[in-house]
């Protein structure tokens, strides 16, 4: 399952926020939970959740792609050895292997 972290980091800096100004949480049918005692403990624990987010989504745009293939001669390739991730033959943009298999799969 994949998660758009970026979304989810938005959204947890927003109910952190709204949360420790507020004091409260209003959540889906009206329901309103009051933290006005704790909101500072709840506040923070929000806003830890969402740095862990942004480093999730950091890290997964960091993940790099190790072999790709290029389309039009089949070729596959070291990523790191390929300049841009362009095929030296064809001179057009490779594409992960992953990608290449799961488009081209036969179901």
């Amino acid at each position: 399952m994949k998660i758009n972290f970026s979304l989810l980091s938005i959204l947890l800096f927003i109910i952190g926020l709204f949360m420790l100004v507020t004091g409260e949480f209003t959540g889906y049918y009206g329901i309103s939970v009051n933290f006005e005692e704790y909101k500072y403990y709840f506040s923070f624990a929000i806003f830890i959740l969402f740095i862990m987010s942004l480093y999730n989504d950091v890290r997964i745009k960091e993940i790099k792609i190790e072999f790709s293939k290029c389309h039009e001669c089949k070729e596959t390739y070291d990523y790191s050895k390929l300049k841009k991730g362009i095929c030296p033959k064809c001179n057009i943009k490779t594409i992960d292997m992953e990608k290449y298999y799961d488009s081209n799969s036969k179901v």
